[in-house]
């Protein structure tokens, strides 16, 4: 991805990524995102989502609504139970 289409952060810095999340909650695991870091701890400054929701807000959480709801559909059927 050319810099010029990265999004940059409150100081204009280029944000890294976009890298795979593959920590945290499950419906995240996967997910792309873009990062700054300081250098020195390793700590996120700033965070973004690829597809450009922001990390709490309304839609997030029926995202993840959904994400459960589908879950707990598969979970419900059993190996053998003829579904």
């Amino acid at each position: 991805m050319p810099a010029s289409l990265h999004p940059r952060d409150a100081d204009g810095k280029i944000l890294l990524g976009p890298m795979v999340y593959t920590e945290g909650r499950e419906h995240n695991r996967g997910r792309l995102y873009f990062a700054s870091f300081n250098m020195n701890s390793r700590v996120i400054k700033r965070f973004m989502w690829a597809d450009g929701l922001d990390p709490f807000s309304e839609q997030a959480r029926k995202r993840g609504e959904r994400y459960e709801a589908k879950r707990a559909r598969v979970d419900d059927v059993s190996p053998g139970d003829g579904n």
